[in-house]
This record gives structure tokens, sequence and C-alpha cells, in this order.
């Protein structure tokens, strides 16, 4: 969203108020300092400066509303009332000085260098807050602030108003609206959030949505792929078989090997090296290419060869010893068939050990009350490891199509929300609401991770934002509001015969402007 030059304006204001002030008393009572007998030079001043606050008013009412649209509120709008409140009280105190020893400060001199004062605090909240990760409970404090700023603004006008007198009561709500800026307490948390996020860089977790974080805390179960994300790269391939006489195990090791060599990865490395140990060569492919989700197809000496997983050589009606590919796939390893035309001649029997940490992240998910699902193309005999060592796991289906996979996933997920945990290019209609992956896609990812117990470094950050939100939330909101109630009501306190007010516009400004001063040496050297 493009940014308002708040300097240029903040420029304009200071440099009337040094005109101003050469050639109009300071205070009220105070002599000019230079008298330049130019009865019309005071209404020219008035003049420039209402035009530079109207100009300024337009522009941000302008990205006040752009800031309504997109976010649903903006608290731009208490600066545009509390600075237009203050030149009309500047103005009105011109017209009719009734209390000029209260209000000896509301003059234009002194109120064009407030202006500027607010311009220059505004310009680096805008900075800062363009850079902040904003989360939902910061939009709400900075919402909840802006009404108060408001009630305690007309309370304010009201009951001094009807009590002792409208200026004072202007002056009043004045400074109520521009003690503070509602979006201190989103700046110090977006500081704090920001540090937290920086913990995940660390732990080289990429962040393409940092407001997936603050869902986490919803998250109530994970779906979470098998093959490379359970189970770690490094594939062994335990034996290949033929299953046509017209086939030798030699001739089906040599085109696996060389259908897979084409496309590399993995399991082309495990087949290509075990084919290697068997003294066996790749047979050369040609137009080899990827059959998704399903396994690849290639030619080989003018034959067209599929290498399938054994789920789909089950749903399909190809010739081949039925019996021996369900005894083989019951052992407990995945199992990939070589196919041609319709009659499966050769299978293979691979797998790869569970990682380290999967016990670990198990406890982590156990802990968290974190139900996780699987849903595998693999054999049901590949996840009984997974369904051993896996307490949190309540649901795991295997031996699905692709297109059942996905619908299993897509189930799952719509029931209550949920992280999906995958290495799997997902589909455009997947629903989710976290998406954790180990491919670095940012249409479609969150969070990319390299191993799975990252995830753990994301909930403790998710944790930790959690905990800012409410607890430096918290402890901002009530001295804000604490600072609001003394604005608004100090003068109540005060010997009413004496005509004193502490709290004028130009106090409420210089408060702003020291805590606005100390926010950002706090950003600049923490």
């Amino acid at each position: 969203m493009r940014q308002i030059h708040y300097r240029w304006y903040a420029m304009f204001a200071f440099g009337l108020a040094i005109i101003a002030g050469i050639s109009m008393p300071v205070f009220w009572g105070w002599d000019v300092a230079v008298d330049l007998n130019q009865s019309s030079l005071f209404l020219i001043l008035l003049l420039v400066a209402g035009v530079l606050l109207v100009v300024a008013d337009v522009q941000m009412s302008w990205q006040a509303w752009r800031f309504q649209k997109a976010r649903g509120f903006s608290s731009l709008w208490v600066a545009i009332l509390g600075q237009s409140a203050w030149f009309i009280l500047t103005f009105w105190m011109y017209l009719d000085p009734m209390h000029v020893s209260a209000l000896k400060t509301v003059t234009l001199p002194i109120t064009m260098f407030g202006i500027g004062l607010l311009m220059l605090t505004l310009s680096w909240t805008q900075r800062v807050e363009s850079l902040a990760p904003v989360s939902s409970a910061m939009l709400q404090s900075a919402r909840r602030l802006s009404w108060l700023s408001v009630i305690f603004a007309v309370y304010g006008f009201l009951f001094f108003g009807l009590t002792w007198d409208w200026q004072i009561g202007l002056a009043v709500a004045t400074a109520s609206l521009l003690v503070i800026d509602p979006r201190w307490p989103l700046i110090f948390a977006s500081q704090s959030r920001g540090e937290a996020i920086e913990t995940l860089t660390d732990a080289r977790v990429k962040i393409y949505n940092p407001a997936a974080l603050d869902q986490i805390k919803d998250i109530k179960q994970a779906v979470v792929e098998k093959t490379g994300v359970l189970t770690s790269g490094q594939l062994t391939v335990y034996n290949v078989d033929s299953i046509d006489d017209n086939y030798s195990a030699q001739d089906v090791l040599g085109i696996m090997a060389g259908l897979e060599q084409e496309v590399g990865g993995l399991y082309a490395e495990a087949l290509v090296t075990y084919s290697h140990n068997q003294g066996v060569y790749p047979i050369q492919a040609e137009n080899v290419e990827v059959i998704p989700l399903v396994g690849l197809q290639g030619t080989i000496q003018g034959d067209t060869y599929m290498l399938v997983s054994a789920t789909n050589a089950l749903q399909n009606n190809y010739v081949y010893h039925r019996q021996w590919l369900k005894d083989t796939i019951n052992l407990g390893n995945s199992v990939s068939v070589l196919v041609k035309g319709s009659h499966a001649i050769g299978a293979v029997a691979f797998g790869a050990p569970l990682i380290r940490t999967l016990i670990d992240v198990d406890n982590f998910f156990v802990n968290q009350k974190i139900t996780t699902h699987v849903a595998s193309s693999d054999t049901q005999g590949s996840l009984l490891r997974v369904q051993e060592s896996m307490r949190s796991l309540t649901d795991s289906q295997a031996g699905l199509t692709p297109d059942r996979k996905q619908q299993m996933q897509r189930d799952w997920a719509e029931t209550q929300p949920t992280a999906l945990i995958t290495n799997q290019v997902l589909p455009a209609d997947m629903p989710n609401d976290v998406v954790i992956s180990f491919i670095d896609d940012e249409s479609k990812t969150d969070f990319v991770i390299n191993k799975l117990v990252d995830v753990k470094a994301i909930w403790q950050a998710a944790r930790r934002l959690n905990k800012i939100d409410h607890s430096t939330l918290a402890i901002w909101q009530f001295v804000l509001i604490a600072l609001i109630v003394l604005t608004a009501g100090l003068e109540i306190l005060l010997n009413v015969s004496n005509s004193i007010i502490l709290m004028v516009p130009i106090v409420a400004i210089l408060v702003r402007s020291l805590v606005t001063l100390g926010l950002r040496l706090r950003m600049k050297f923490k």
C-alpha cells in the first residue's frame, strides 16, 4: 500500500510554526517577537495552516479507508480526528479567547509545532507497521485502543463541556485522541514476533506464510505422507524376481534399472546400485516419462514397459501370479511391478527404514494432543512398522489408488483443523489449514522443512507468538488505557479556580513523541 510522506507535512508544519512564532505570540499573554505590523499576516498564516490540515486529512482519510477495506479497521482515524480537533480549538481560541490562562499553549505556533511532531510519529509508525508481521490479536488490540481513545475523548468533551466550558472540553478531547498511538502495542509485539519467527529461520525452516503460525494453536490433527517423510531417504532393494517364464530375474533387473536411471532419484540410485552389485547392467531405455503417483514408462528395444506400484498392479487386470505378489506384499516391503502390455513380468521388493527421530516427533504430537493420519499408495505391509511405532497414529490406509489417497486426505482435512505434512505436490482443491512441505513451492506451502523434526520448531515458535499476543499486548493495553483515562480525567483533580489544565494537547503530543522515540530506540538497538 502506498505510504504517505508525513515528513513533508512535518516540515511544512514546523516552517509555519517558526513563521507564526516570530510574528505572533507563542503563548497567550506573551509579546510578539517581531512586530511586522501586518494585520493580514495572521489571517494568511491561519489560512495556510488550515489548507495544510485539510490536505493532510484528505490524504490520511484515503489511506485510512483503504486500510479499513483491507483489515476491517484503521487507527489512523483517531489521529485525523485529533489533529482536526486541535486546529478547530486553536481557531476557536482566536475567535473567542475565554480561557487564555488554562489554554495558554493553544496558539498557532504551538499547534503547528505539535502537528509537526504528530506527523513525525506517524511517519515512523507507518514505516515500521508495514514491515511488521501482524496477527489477528494485534489488530484487535489496535482496534480496541482506537475505540477507547474515541470514547474517552467524547466523555471528556461532554463532561467538561457541560460542567465547565466547551473549549475546555474540546481541549481534553483533543489530548485524549492524541496522547497515544493505538499501534504501539502492535509495533512492540511485532518486534518480539519477528524475533520468534527468526528462530525458525535459524532452524532452516523457510516461512512463506507467517500468518499460518497463528493457526498452529488450533491444529488438532496432522495428515502425514509416509514415503520420504516418516521413512528415510536411504532406500534398499531387497530382491528382484521374474514372474514370467519368458524373462529371467536378470532381464527384469536390467529393464527396471534402465528405466529408472533415466529419471534419477533415490529409488533409481538404489536400483542401479543393486543391479551393479548383481553384475547386471541397465539396458538403455528411451522415451521415459513419469506417470504421476503411479510410476513410469519407457521403450526398450522397441517394446514399451511400465514400472508401477503394487497397488496399481493389483487394481488392473494384468496377467501374473496374484498370490505370489500378495505374499510378497505381506512381508512388509514396498513392491513395484514391471509390466509389458497386459502382462506383469517382474517385481522388485524394496524399503526404507523409519527416520531415527520418528519416536521423538510422535511423542511431541502425543504431548500436543495431535492425532496423526497416514494414507499411502504403498503396500499394507509397508505400514506395519509405522503402525507399531506411532502412538499418535489413529488412522492409516494403504494400498490406495492416487485418487483414493487424495480423497482420503481430503476427507480427514475437512473434519477439523489440520496440518498437512507432505513431500508431494498438492492438488488445488485440497483443503488445509497449515501446509508443511519438503517441496519449496511458495504458492501452496506455508512452511518448508528439511526433516520431520523441524515441525517441533514450528510449534514452539507458534506457542511463543501466542504468548506474545496475550501477555505483551495485555500489559501494553493496560498502560495505554491508564494513560487515556488519566488524560481525560486528570482535570477533575485540579483546582478549578486556578484555571490550570495540565494535559493540554501539546503535552499529549510530547508524551506521544517520547514514547514513540523510546520504541524506536528499542527496536534499533535491541
